[in-house]
């Protein structure tokens, strides 16, 4: 899809990554603001309020005939995601007691946003090979009507599946082990098996092992998701409750501003170092790969190691 939005706007190839930073860092940015402004002046107004704005930056892209235009759409897309999710969150954090009752209802969520990930990612491939780019954000402008024409009767849609799973399953775990240990060993195994990524070679068993093996991260990366959004809201008064989902996902947003973009230079600086040392280019890439999955699981791991320590000792 990067390539047709390039072809068709003009965006050269070093600028393309501007349609994910675009979204990013207002949806990051401003997560724990508007988590607040949710708290203080009505989660359902300010969760209407950022679907419509949603509704619309996404016809605005899907319109857009300039890069100026496109950006534009993204950026209020994010601004618009920056205040759906920490009133969405709080919403439900609000509504179910906290306990057993609540971390189920974080388990469903954590289902619904893996599906709808998956979902999206395959809807989308589609869409842009049948009808074009455009298509995909037409898609979110339909999406985002509906949700709106549902939302008054409504308090709020192989990797995707195991993610699934990990969300349906890290409430039951929680409530037998702690959400903190619960947290641990999701990282743990994210990181597992980001690592048994590093033995992903050029021939064919490597797609399954890439099936294998990111299905199993994915499951423990939505189990980390679910205890951290249980120990987050754990204790907190329905009046901080905006607040710290607002925290909750904005860490999420800044992993994913910051980490995407030092992942990719560092596979594509070792990329570029095995290329002038004279490997063909399947095998440079495959080395940045390896070395960007590795430094990831290295980070994971240093993680799950720092929350056990530290959560240990608030215990």
């Amino acid at each position: 899809m990067a390539c047709q939005i390039g072809t068709d706007l003009g965006l050269g190839p070093a600028d393309l990554q501007w349609g994910v930073t675009a979204f990013a860092l207002p949806s990051g940015g401003l997560l724990l603001l508007f988590g607040r402004i949710a708290d203080l002046y009505g989660r359902r107004r300010l969760f209407l309020a950022g679907l419509t704005l949603f509704t619309a930056a996404s016809v605005l892209a899907t319109l857009a005939w300039d890069p100026a235009g496109f950006l534009a759409g993204r950026a209020l897309q994010g601004l618009a995601a920056a205040m759906i999710v920490p009133s969405g969150m709080s919403l439900l954090t609000t509504t179910f007691r906290e306990g057993p009752e609540r971390d189920r209802a974080l388990g469903v969520s954590g289902l619904l946003l893996s599906l709808g990930f998956t979902a999206g990612m395959l809807l989308g491939g589609v869409l842009t090979d049948s009808l074009g780019w455009r298509s995909t954000m037409a898609l979110n402008v339909v999406m985002g009507l509906g949700v709106l024409l549902a939302a008054p009767g409504l308090v709020f849609g192989m990797m995707g599946l195991a993610a699934a799973a990990g969300g349906v399953l890290a409430p039951k775990l929680a409530g037998r082990l702690g959400a903190h240990r619960t947290l641990v060993l999701g990282l743990a195994v994210q990181a597992l098996f980001t690592a048994v990524l590093l033995a992903v070679g050029t021939g064919g068993a490597g797609a399954w092992l890439v099936m294998v093996a990111g299905s199993v991260a994915c499951f423990g990366h939505l189990f980390a998701i679910v205890a951290y959004s249980i120990t987050a809201t754990s204790g907190l008064a329905d009046e901080e409750q905006g607040l710290a989902t607002g925290l909750v996902t904005s860490t999420q947003q800044v992993g994913i501003t910051v980490g995407i973009p030092v992942l990719s230079a560092v596979a594509a600086a070792r990329s570029d170092a095995l290329r002038a040392a004279g490997d063909g280019f399947a095998t440079a890439t495959l080395g940045g790969v390896r070395l960007g999955l590795g430094v990831d699981a290295a980070v994971v791991a240093a993680i799950a190691l720092l929350v056990w320590f530290g959560l240990r000792r608030r215990a």
